[in-house]
């Protein structure tokens, strides 16, 4: 009966575990603002919103031309802002207070050097 009585417990608590352990993906959805002073162009945009098709954890990207920034929501249990701003100075972009790559630089369209 003992046996029995700790089997079903046993059963109940792995059960118990598992359908808590299903729902345990967890999101930290934050927003960044990035002042990209090279930024003035539609084709610059372009550039910007290809660079972050390519990374998991970017949510959604929204560029101000008018105002040269983007504004990045991203999940910041899979990235933080240093590799936000680092995907952009190696796409040849100023981002923030850091300087792009020289040489991704030079490989951009004249209207985003």
């Amino acid at each position: 009966m003992k046996t029995r009585h700790f089997c079903i417990g046993l059963f109940l608590a792995v059960t118990a575990f598992l359908a808590a352990a299903s729902g345990c993906y967890r999101r930290d959805i934050r927003t960044l603002e990035v002042k990209v002073p090279q930024m003035g162009s539609p084709e610059c945009a372009r550039i910007v919103e290809t660079v972050f098709n390519k990374m998991d954890g970017i949510e959604q990207v929204d560029i101000d031309l008018a105002n040269r920034r983007i504004l990045v929501k991203y999940d910041g249990l899979k990235m933080g802002i240093v590799n936000i701003e680092y995907l952009l100075t190696n796409a040849g972009f100023d981002a923030n207070d850091k300087p792009a790559r020289p040489e991704a630089r030079a490989k951009l369209p004249p209207e985003c050097r």
